[in-house]
């Protein structure tokens, strides 16, 4: 990834996390509920608000605010292999 995205990317995560941030400086308040580190826990909840967010800017016609907000506590609130149900495969095409 080109370092000006990456800096940019590392801009808008401080803007728009500001006021979570410091939640996660609490550990007493924040406790991850699997076998994975606060930092870890911490990161991929940021990334995966931050994907989304940046899909969303990116779309020729992004959908209203309100919407996207409706799209990230969805996804917030599911795991994400949760997200999808994966199809079985038919027969034929297990060959």
């Amino acid at each position: 990834m080109n370092k000006g995205i990456l800096i940019f990317l590392g801009k808008v995560r401080r803007v728009i996390f500001a006021d979570l941030l410091p939640l996660f400086d609490h550990p007493k308040q924040v406790v991850p509920v699997v076998g994975i580190s606060l930092e870890y826990a911490r990161e991929a909840i940021i990334d995966q608000v931050l994907g989304l967010i940046v899909y969303w800017i990116s779309k020729p016609v992004p959908e209203p605010p309100e919407q996207i907000l409706q799209v990230i506590v969805t996804v917030l609130n599911h795991a994400p292999a949760s997200l999808l149900i994966w199809k079985a495969q038919p027969e034929e095409n297990k060959k």
